[in-house]
């Protein structure tokens, strides 16, 4: 599906309701307020009802390459040196 810029050039004063109502449901609020939409038949009528309302500027969608996946990080594993345990001070004064 293509995609459309839609931005409000003119004002909707003097407009009738139904042309108001359909700015709004295109999602246009304000004077150069701009969005996106995609084309389908429900969107072209709506476009058409306020074309002297409106400038509409067809978007080209970006081609985006695939990024290469990234490295994976090792975990780097350090050797702990074993935990030896204080002699008991009994054991010192026995063999003394």
């Amino acid at each position: 599906m293509a995609k459309v810029k839609i931005t409000q050039v003119k004002s909707k004063n003097g407009a009738t309701e139904r042309q108001k109502a359909t700015l709004i449901s295109l999602g246009l609020r304000r004077m150069h307020q701009t969005v996106e939409r995609e084309v389908d038949r429900v969107t072209e009528g709506m476009i058409e009802k306020v074309r002297h309302l409106v400038k509409i500027e067809e978007v080209q969608e970006k081609v985006t390459k695939p990024r290469a996946p990234r490295a994976k990080k090792t975990a780097v594993v350090e050797e702990v040196a074993p935990v030896v345990e204080n002699p008991s001070p009994e054991t010192t004064e026995t063999e003394a």
